[in-house]
């Protein structure tokens, strides 16, 4: 395994870091970790939840409430199908993610593309249910995620449309984060996936 960098056109590969495992013979139970470090030097700097609060001090309840009501909002507008309302509210998720990976040639096309997917959860949201809270990122992200442990629902958002005529499932997943001297939470990333998934059983 190893990892490279190129520039914004997918040329001038450079190898960053070539990771050599141990020939040890094979755990029982089948788990193995080993960690290395290596140094990235990219063209930008992301703030992303750097100055973010540690929010593994706050009271867990008080918390809670927060992403909660902050979910319930973005569940609100995605079922309303209210798209330019919740692409403003995510415009720093978006800008970051266009950056770290070179894409603002192909903004138009994925700014489109994102849009369809959003306008096609109107009407079709579930409930916010069956969550638990997680906080990520050194106490400074926190989010919610599906307790469900069957395959359809593992590990998902709880921000989930479901499209049976289509057999397709929506997740939209959101990471909040307090910046410092705020009161509020704020997103900072989002991940808007869709997959085929079958609901006639």
């Amino acid at each position: 395994m190893e990892i490279y960098s190129a520039d914004e056109n997918d040329e001038n590969i450079e190898n960053i870091k070539k990771f050599d495992f141990p020939d040890i013979p094979t755990p029982n139970p089948y788990v193995f970790e080993k960690t290395w470090t290596f140094e990235a030097k990219v063209p930008f700097n992301i703030e992303g939840w750097k100055n973010g609060q540690d929010l593994s001090k706050m009271d867990e309840k008080e918390l809670e409430k927060m992403v909660v009501d902050k979910f319930q909002h973005y569940r609100k507008l995605l079922n309303d199908g209210n798209v330019d309302q919740f692409m403003e509210e995510h415009k720093k998720n978006f800008e970051e993610f266009v950056i770290a990976n070179y894409y603002q040639k192909g903004w138009s096309e994925y700014n489109e593309n994102i849009r369809e997917t959003i306008s096609n959860q109107k009407g079709i949201m579930l409930l916010l249910e069956n969550y638990k809270m997680k906080i990520y990122g050194n106490g400074k992200l926190v989010s919610l995620e599906r307790r469900e442990v069957n395959e359809t629902f593992y590990n998902r958002s709880p921000l989930i449309a479901i499209d049976k005529k289509e057999n397709i499932l929506y997740s939209d997943y959101v990471w909040l984060y307090m910046p410092k001297g705020g009161t509020t939470l704020e997103p900072v990333r989002l991940n808007v996936d869709y997959t085929i998934a079958d609901f006639s059983k």
